[in-house]
């Protein structure tokens, strides 16, 4: 993983590119290994204040439609979301304190930035 750069400051970009994800964000600039994390959390940027149901991030699983498939779905996207946030702390602390902050994971998902400044990013 690349360290991080810095440009542009009011570039937001979560950006997919092959096996790594191009993450701008306060005027740094970091590539993350591609995850499932990364995944959801883009999804979640891309839909600021709406929740998702975790049932709907994990996707299709052997166990859909089972008693089980709600609590495996929220077990597994919550596991996956805090990997992506370890590996995004690693690489850009900012960014990383600013998803700690917004990012609610459990049945449902959100990201709630701060209605005064929300990031407008770009995928």
């Amino acid at each position: 993983m690349a360290r991080e750069q810095r440009i542009d400051q009011s570039a937001c970009v979560f950006r997919r590119e092959g096996d790594y994800w191009t993450v701008i964000y306060d005027g740094t600039l970091c590539r993350v290994r591609a995850t499932r994390g990364m995944q959801h959390l883009a999804y979640l940027l891309r839909r600021p204040c709406e929740r998702v149901a975790a049932v709907d991030l994990h996707g299709p699983t052997s166990q859909n439609g089972s008693p089980g498939a709600a609590e495996h779905a929220r077990i597994a996207v919550t596991k996956a979301i805090k990997a992506a946030l370890a590996c995004i702390d690693h690489e850009h602390p900012r960014l990383g304190a600013h998803l700690r902050a917004t990012v609610r994971c459990g049945r449902t998902c959100i990201y709630r930035p701060d209605p005064q400044r929300p990031p407008r990013w770009e995928g």
